[in-house]
C-alpha cells in the first residue's frame, strides 16, 4: 500500500528538521562561484544542530568576561576546514 503522507519516509523526522525557518536559501545560479559556496550549507547545518550550545555546554567557559565561547573557536575551525 502506497501513502501519499511523509511521515512513513523512514527519515522522516529528520528530514522536517531542514524546514525554511532558517535565513540562508539555496538556489540555482548562471553566476560564477567561488571556493566558499559550501559555507552556506555547513553554517545550517551546524545551526540546526544546535552546534553552538552543545560546544559550550561541553567545554569550559572562559573566566574572563572578555573570553571567547569554545563555540567561537571551534565554528571558525569548521568553516576554515570546508
Amino acid at each position: 500500500m502506497v501513502s501519499d503522507e511523509t511521515d512513513h519516509h523512514p527519515m522522516g523526522a529528520q528530514l522536517k528538521a531542514y524546514d525554511d525557518s532558517t535565513p540562508y536559501k539555496l538556489d540555482t545560479t548562471n553566476d560564477l562561484l567561488t571556493s566558499r559556496t559550501g559555507l552556506l550549507a555547513t553554517a545550517q547545518l551546524m545551526d540546526s544542530l544546535n552546534l553552538s550550545e552543545r560546544i559550550d555546554h561541553h567545554f569550559p567557559l572562559p573566566k574572563s568576561n572578555r573570553g571567547y565561547r569554545p563555540s567561537e573557536f571551534i565554528k571558525a575551525l569548521i568553516i576554515d576546514a570546508a
